[in-house]
């Protein structure tokens, strides 16, 4: 579930374009990457129907399994570091967050809960732009290859 302001976005678990990817880090594969995209099913917004959806990439952790993910946390803090990442949130038009922290709350045999707290642009078109400060918390599909997609009827 996203919560912006008071407005509720559910996951959208029926798309390909919801996940928990995770793959090996280096030649070895003896650490993981991680990286999430979450699609929220569309709702009421400043009046207008939207679907929005946010895009955190890969990051280097010196976790080994999939276990030793639980109760990790990662961040960005600014602007720039999102940019420079491409992590993004959409809303009207992908646009970088100003800050996120994720947390891997649990993890399940085929799905990984996730809490996010941030500061995400709303709409990088105002002048200045506006933001608003959101929140996740929800169960991803964990994908480790092609075929998990499979786990979960996708």
């Amino acid at each position: 579930m996203l919560r912006i302001r008071n407005n509720i976005f559910e996951i959208d678990r029926t798309t390909r374009n919801t996940g928990f990817f995770i793959s090996p880090n280096d030649a070895k594969g003896q650490f993981l990457d991680i990286a999430l995209d979450i699609s929220f099913c569309d709702n009421q917004y400043e009046g207008e129907q939207l679907a929005p959806s946010l895009c955190i990439n890969y990051f280097q952790t010196k976790a080994q399994k999939l276990a030793d993910l639980k109760n990790l946390t990662f961040k960005i803090e600014s602007i720039e570091e999102a940019d420079e990442r491409e992590d993004s949130f959409y809303i009207y038009e992908h646009e970088p967050f100003e800050y996120y922290e994720c947390t891997i709350v649990e993890i399940g045999e085929v799905d990984i809960r996730v809490k996010i707290n941030g500061k995400c642009i709303s709409d990088g078109y105002a002048t200045p732009y506006k933001t608003e400060t959101f929140t996740v918390d929800g169960w991803l599909p964990i994908i480790s290859n092609r075929n998990d997609w499979d786990k979960h009827g996708l």
